[in-house]
């Protein structure tokens, strides 16, 4: 978990989408939080864009607050 928050913050999103097929929503809300420090809203976008890239986009990721 906290090897693909890593690599989505430092842009290797190939590596970090592959690594959230293991994980729920849930899991990668949480895990942005805990290990990225994100606000509920940005681990969120983070969550959706990793399981689901169609719906958000990578730059509504960094642009979320």
């Amino acid at each position: 978990m906290q090897e693909m928050i890593v690599n989505l913050i430092n842009g290797n999103l190939t590596d970090a989408k592959n690594q959230a097929k293991g994980f729920t929503y849930r899991q990668i809300i949480n895990g942005g939080i805990y290990f990225g420090g994100f606000s509920r809203n940005k681990a969120l976008k983070a969550a959706v864009y990793l399981c689901q890239p169609s719906q958000y986009t990578f730059q509504d990721y960094c642009d979320a607050k």
